[in-house]
């Protein structure tokens, strides 16, 4: 469906309530009402015309809907810049190629899940390309408790969480139901923290980062830590690989 709305603000807190609300109640809801939700929202003028709406901002919004998966919302840099409150938390999630649009958009999901009080600083790698020269397709390997699994690029994005529709199911209380997410994105693999307690993601030997509501990109070798940092032995975690195809 399509919503209009007078903000960008007002746009973004419904949205919200939304989610929380139709999440929230999730476990009780009857097999008849489990339908899941996405979002897409862009910010700018439009026309009304006998009952319909047309501009670019429609358009927009439709694609990133397509975009976005279950239980995301996700917005257009116009909407991050008008609509920010201090109570908002949009994730970067890079630039992105947008069908209709020549150009790369840089996009933003919109955390819904109501934050707890925590002690975790966010850090990421910000000198690793976004934008490579070429593209080399590439495979991600994820491991844990014997488990191993092997996922290309095309069946990206892959959904890291306790929730069971996950790809990479993590069964622990300290994991978020949807903890985080893994994209391919301009030749790149990256992780983005979708969780309440963060996520701390290691390099060989290198000492872990913490990524709260934050982008990392994937490759070499590594460890992923979700909820609880690495310094406590029983954190529960996966061992990643990125290597070409």
């Amino acid at each position: 469906m399509l919503a209009i709305f007078n903000s960008s603000a007002l746009a973004v807190s419904a949205m919200t309530m939304l989610m929380r609300r139709h999440y929230g109640q999730w476990d009780s809801l009857p097999p008849s009402q489990k339908f899941h939700v996405r979002v897409g929202m862009s910010t700018g003028e439009v026309v009304l015309m006998e009952g319909d709406c047309y501009g670019d901002s429609v358009n927009m919004a439709a694609r990133l809907c397509e975009k976005a998966g279950h239980r995301e919302v996700w917005a257009a840099a116009s909407t991050m810049e008008s609509g920010a409150r201090a109570d908002t938390v949009f994730v970067p999630m890079g630039w992105m190629d947008v069908r209709g649009k020549a150009e790369q958009q840089m996009l933003y999901q919109v955390q819904w899940i109501e934050p707890e009080a925590q002690d975790v600083v966010t850090a990421y790698d910000s000198v690793l390309p976004m934008k490579p020269e070429a593209v080399v397709q590439m495979r991600l390997r994820l491991a844990s408790g014997g488990l191993e699994r092997f996922f290309s690029t095309q069946e990206m994005p892959i959904f890291v969480g306790r929730s069971s529709d996950s790809e990479w199911v993590v069964l622990d209380r300290r994991v978020s139901r949807q903890h985080g997410r893994i994209d391919w994105r301009s030749g790149n693999v990256i992780y983005t923290d979708l969780s309440r307690y963060g996520t701390w993601v290691s390099f060989g030997a290198n000492p872990a980062t913490a990524v709260r509501r934050e982008s990392v990109q994937l490759h070499g070798m590594g460890v992923m830590y979700f909820g609880v940092s690495p310094e406590d032995p029983t954190a529960p975690s996966t061992a990643f690989s990125v290597t070409p195809v």
